[in-house]
């Protein structure tokens, strides 16, 4: 299985990955109902992750920065006996790795390769 989660880092302290918030401040989780069945620390539930994890982000992500690296980080050292891997590909920004032009040519084939080397 594939895996891309991208959290708020700037509202979260402690090392936690929080989840509802976001880089500009804003909280919708005290609006929303639906963010109340979320943990408030994201890696609350990480050893329940039984599948190997490929976390992908664009080296121009300006939206969410490294978040994609630190959940990487934070997964690792947590969870040590987790199959987790991080791909950066460079001059990608956030979307672009699943959108952009040349995706399938420059992104596509790092998701093949981790799934072939898990059959």
């Amino acid at each position: 299985m594939v895996l891309g989660v991208e959290l708020g880092q700037s509202a979260c302290q402690g090392g936690q990955l929080c989840v509802g918030q976001h880089g500009d401040g804003a909280e919708p989780h005290l609006h929303d109902h639906r963010y109340r069945a979320l943990p408030q620390n994201a890696l609350d539930a990480a050893g329940r992750i039984d599948t190997p994890v490929l976390l992908i982000a664009g080296s121009e992500n300006g939206l969410w920065l490294d978040s994609q690296k630190l959940c990487h980080e934070a997964l690792a050292r947590s969870q040590p006996q987790l199959d987790v891997e991080y791909r950066e590909i460079p001059g990608y920004g956030h979307l672009d790795t699943f959108f952009g032009r040349a995706a399938a040519l420059d992104v596509y084939g790092h998701i093949l390769d981790f799934v072939g080397r898990r059959r």
